[in-house]
C-alpha cells in the first residue's frame, strides 16, 4: 500500500466500517454509493480554504414599519414629529389625524430617510414652531444633532449638523434663551448649546455631577 493510500485510510472513521458480502471493506456512509457503482468511492480531499469574509446574506428579512422612540408636538402648525429607530428616519404626521378605522397605516406628512440625512440610531426630537424647524439627535455611532426645515423630505441633508457627546438621547429647545439642551446618557449630563451652533462647537455650559442626581438621563 502506498503512503498516499495509507494516509487516506487513516482519515476514515473506523466506527463506520463494514464488510460487504464480497469481502470489501467500506464506510457505512458510503455504502449506498458503493452499492450503486460497485466500487469504493475515493475519499474527498479536505477543504483547504474555509469560506468566510464579506459574504452577502443568502436571505434577509426587513420590517417595513417604523419604531418610534421620540415624539414632539407642534400645536401651532398642527404637526407631530417622531423619531424612528427601525427605518433610521424622522417622520411627521398631521396632529389632527384621526383614528384609522380601516386598519391601514396612517398617512405620513413627511419622512426624512436616506444616507444623506445622517440619521442613525435616532432618539429624541424637538420642534421650533416659529422657525418651522425640527431637531433630532443620534444616540449611537453618528453622535450628532441634525436640523431640518418642516418641508424637508426624503434623502435630505440637514440644514445644520452638530457633533454631540456619545449617547445623546433627549433634545429640548428654549426659544426665549435661543438655546438647545441635550441629555447625555453615558456622562449623566445635560449639555447646552447656542440654537444655531454647528460642527464641532463646544457647549456654552453643562450640568453634571453627583449633586445633580442625574444617572443615565433620557428625556429632557
Amino acid at each position: 500500500m502506498s503512503a498516499d493510500n495509507s494516509m487516506r485510510d487513516d482519515q476514515i472513521d473506523p466506527s463506520c466500517m463494514i464488510t460487504t458480502e464480497s469481502g470489501t471493506e467500506v464506510c457505512l456512509d458510503d455504502a449506498t454509493e458503493f452499492s450503486q457503482t460497485g466500487s469504493k468511492p475515493e475519499p474527498q480531499p479536505s477543504q483547504s480554504k474555509i469560506l468566510g469574509g464579506d459574504i452577502p446574506a443568502a436571505r434577509a428579512i426587513v420590517d417595513p414599519h417604523p419604531a418610534f422612540v421620540g415624539v414632539a408636538v407642534d400645536p401651532v402648525n398642527d404637526i407631530v414629529v417622531m423619531a424612528d429607530t427601525n427605518r433610521k428616519s424622522v417622520v411627521s404626521y398631521e396632529r389632527s389625524l384621526g383614528a384609522n378605522k380601516s386598519g391601514e397605516t396612517s398617512q405620513m406628512r413627511r419622512q426624512i430617510i436616506g444616507p444623506e440625512t445622517n440619521i442613525g440610531f435616532v432618539a429624541g426630537v424637538a420642534v421650533d414652531p416659529a422657525r418651522r424647524e425640527l431637531y433630532a439627535v443620534n444616540n449611537d455611532i453618528e453622535d450628532t444633532m441634525m436640523v431640518w426645515s418642516y418641508d424637508a423630505e426624503g434623502n435630505a441633508k440637514p440644514s445644520r449638523l452638530l457633533a454631540v457627546p456619545h449617547q445623546a438621547w433627549g433634545v429640548a429647545l428654549s426659544p426665549s434663551r435661543n438655546e438647545i439642551a441635550v441629555s447625555i446618557e453615558l456622562q449623566s449630563a445635560i449639555v447646552i448649546y447656542r440654537r444655531e451652533t454647528i460642527g464641532l462647537e463646544t457647549p456654552i455650559r453643562y450640568l453634571r455631577g453627583a449633586q445633580t442626581g442625574m444617572a443615565d438621563p433620557h428625556g429632557i
